[in-house]
């Protein structure tokens, strides 16, 4: 199983994958151009599903970006109907990405590299739960 692990966001999506259960980031890709871009991922990597982060608010609440994201895992079902989507809480995983990335001596203006972190740590703990 090779799963792929996305952190949605209007400009960019981070990407990680999965090698024997440990997710490890890849990197980032343009959301206007991402499935294209996924399409080329999916058959290179031999992807069997995604795993997409949904960015509730620290209360549960739906968030604006949480529309889009749902908006966007259907545009993925469409396009990719043999794979399944599924959905992982990523409540606070950008601030563990930059947490990691900064104790890793990587700054804060790396956008690319925090959101393939991101994506990494909401598919580490869709492994972790499943």
């Amino acid at each position: 199983m090779a799963l792929l692990g996305l952190d949605y966001g209007t400009r960019r999506i981070g990407l990680a994958t999965e090698i024997a259960g440990i997710a490890m980031p890849v990197s980032d890709i343009a959301t206007p151009t991402a499935l294209m871009e996924l399409e080329k991922v999916v058959t290179e990597r031999k992807i069997t599903g995604f795993v997409i982060g949904l960015p509730n608010h620290a209360d549960g609440r739906e968030s604006k970006e949480t529309r889009l994201m749902r908006k966007f895992a259907t545009t993925l079902r469409e396009r990719f109907p043999n794979l399944p989507v599924h959905e992982q809480d990523e409540r606070f995983s950008s601030s563990a990405a930059y947490f990691s990335l900064e104790e890793a001596g990587i700054g804060r203006k790396e956008a690319g590299r925090v959101d393939a972190m991101a994506a990494s740590i909401i598919l580490q703990d869709y492994l972790d739960s499943h």
